[in-house]
């Protein structure tokens, strides 16, 4: 049994009170000597409590260091293990951390810093200056002042810098840290970690190399596609200038085609038919029969010759202009299909040159056409107009059934048939364009906008094709007047092949004659004297004398004479000069043929009216 369980509790809770009382006082001196053997023994008491409150208290204190010892142990551990993941992490990542103090100049490195800025691992870490060192001259004075302007502005540290490193040559860091202070708001302590971007700068200019190779090739291959697309417009503004002159010369072998039917053939047969007439008071009666066989085949001939005449070229067109085409064809087409046709001209309609004029009245026979075949009316109304613009508008309307114009275009097989495609295509190749406004039981309106001039938005001659669905008329042409002079024109160039081509141009011109021709200037100022043509078409580059000189040396003495320069250039100086020299008009061989025709027929009427001449 313990000796304090011998007392008696009062007697306990009093000792240990004054033991308690006296180890608050913390004084371990020894207690005066008691006077009596009850003092001692009660002092022995207290002292008895003492002991047994400081073993408490001492236990206690040992258990409580244990703890904290336990605690010490774990968070070592904790740490131990941090700083090996830490380690690991930057040997992983090929990171290096760093931590300077900014006050004594002083820095740590972990092993790593050392492999990467290429620093002997001797246990100390060079301070700041020669950290400073280790920078790429060209980089240096930039990464000083960038730390400077991150204390002082209190802003995180990043920076991509190159070193020299002793044994890998120049590499690329990239830096990052923190900035710490004092209360008075100085710097003292800046941590942060670098590391190698090398790669990533390699391949950033790998990548910058790659795209610029590409933008070049890019270039170089726009450059191409321009002068592949630069190519494509030029062949199709030839094939669009081509398409234009084969379609003119079909119109004009349409018409001379005509004009020998009529001239020639239709005369043979109405002869043939006046002098069967004139026999028929001599025929037998037996042979009645056969004689009205005979007539009546002249009779459908002649008939045959007509139709096929209107087909190939309505003369009406050719003779009176757009105007009275279009009235004969508004009569023409109340007697073959009973359509009747409104026609509202406004007092301000122009007419065009020949060519356009026979696109316009090709185009309204043809829209005429399908409201018959698909508009199911026996009405239709044509409204031609001068716009503002100097544009012609003609619009062709009906109140029929009317379609869908998406459909129409869209469509391989469309309602109103191929005829629209024709036409509008051939508006475009004219500057102009066909429009259609129609809605399904609400009738159709289409409408043809063309420049009133001879040339089309492309700078070209305008083109016709025969339309499909076309008509025969019931008409004959009128025979051109035999009387009519000729234009007289004399050939002057060194090339035959040019000659003959010329040649055999004007040839095609019934109102155009060839009357001879030069190789060279000297030649060309004597034949002038020799033959005074009408019209001399003159090259510029030839031996002996040039056109020029030649120009200048015929003008003088035959100013009636009309003469037009010829030259494979287009230069306003040889221009210049040849007008100049005397020459009514300049135009370069390469030209549309209807220009050169133009300007022909333009400069001889400019002779014959010239009341100096």
């Amino acid at each position: 049994m313990q000796n304090e369980d011998r007392f008696p509790m009062q007697n306990k809770d009093r000792f240990r009170l004054k033991a308690e009382e006296r180890l608050s006082t913390k004084k371990l001196d020894l207690p005066k000597l008691p006077e009596s053997m009850e003092d001692i023994v009660h002092e022995l008491r207290v002292h008895q409590v003492q002991v047994q409150i400081q073993n408490e208290a001492l236990i206690e204190v040992q258990g409580r260091c244990a703890d904290k010892i336990a605690e010490s142990r774990r968070i070592e551990e904790e740490l131990r293990f941090h700083k090996d993941r830490l380690a690991l992490t930057l040997e992983a990542s090929g990171s290096g951390a760093w931590d300077w103090n900014l006050i004594t100049d002083e820095q740590w490195w972990s092993p790593t810093m050392f492999e990467l800025r290429g620093v002997a691992h001797n246990g100390a870490a060079p301070d700041g200056r020669k950290l400073l060192g280790t920078v790429a001259e060209e980089d240096r004075q930039r990464i000083r002042n960038r730390l400077h302007e991150c204390w002082n502005r209190h802003e995180t540290y990043r920076e991509e810098f190159r070193i020299d490193h002793p044994t890998r040559g120049k590499r690329w860091m990239a830096s990052s840290g923190r900035t710490f202070y004092d209360r008075n708001g100085r710097p003292v302590r800046m941590v942060g970690i670098n590391f190698d971007i090398t790669e990533r700068k390699e391949m950033e200019e790998e990548l910058r190399s790659a795209r610029r190779k590409l933008e070049m090739r890019v270039r170089d291959r726009t450059a191409e596609l321009a002068e592949t697309n630069a190519e494509l417009e030029r062949r199709t503004k030839q094939l669009s200038r081509l398409s234009s002159e084969l379609t003119l010369t079909e119109f004009r072998e349409r018409r001379r085609l005509a004009q020998v039917i009529h001239d020639h053939l239709q005369q043979v047969l109405v002869g043939a038919k006046i002098n069967l007439e004139i026999l028929s008071s001599r025929i037998p009666e037996d042979q009645r029969n056969t004689f009205q066989n005979i007539h009546d085949l002249l009779v459908n001939s002649i008939k045959i010759s007509r139709s096929l005449t209107g087909e190939l070229s309505p003369p009406v067109l050719y003779e009176r202009g757009l105007t009275a085409a279009i009235e004969w064809l508004a009569r023409w087409m109340k007697e073959k299909y009973d359509l009747s046709v409104e026609l509202v001209f406004r007092p301000e309609t122009v007419e065009t040159d020949e060519d356009f004029t026979i696109l316009l009245f090709q185009s309204i026979r043809e829209l005429l056409f399908n409201v018959v075949k698909h508009a199911r009316t026996a009405s239709a109304r044509i409204e031609m107009s001068k716009e503002s613009a100097g544009l012609l508008r003609i619009v062709v309307s009906d109140r029929g059934e009317g379609f869908d114009p998406e459909r129409m275009w869209m469509e391989a097989d469309p309602v109103p048939g191929f005829g629209l495609f024709s036409i509008r295509e051939r508006m475009e190749l004219l500057g102009g364009r066909l429009e259609v406004d129609s809605t399904p039981g609400r009738g159709s309106a289409f409408t043809l906008i063309a420049p009133t001039g001879s040339t089309g938005a492309a700078g070209i001659k305008p083109g016709v094709l025969d339309i499909e669905g076309s008509h025969p008329a019931e008409f004959i042409i009128a025979p051109i007047s035999k009387e009519k002079q000729k234009i007289r024109v004399m050939l002057v160039d060194d090339h035959a092949v040019m000659r003959q081509g010329l040649s055999s141009l004007l040839g095609h011109q019934t109102d155009i004659e060839i009357v001879g021709e030069a190789e060279d200037g000297q030649a060309a100022v004597e034949l002038a004297r020799a033959i005074n043509p009408d019209v001399i078409l003159m090259d510029i580059s030839m031996p002996k004398m040039n056109g020029i000189e030649a120009t200048r040396a015929i003008h003088p003495d035959q100013p009636n004479i009309r003469i037009i320069g010829l030259s494979m250039f287009d230069a306003a100086d040889q221009a210049a000069a040849m007008l100049e020299a005397g020459a009514a008009a300049y135009l370069t061989k390469s030209g549309n043929s209807d220009a050169l025709l133009s300007a022909i027929r333009r400069s001889a009427d400019e002779n014959r009216t010239d009341p100096l001449q």
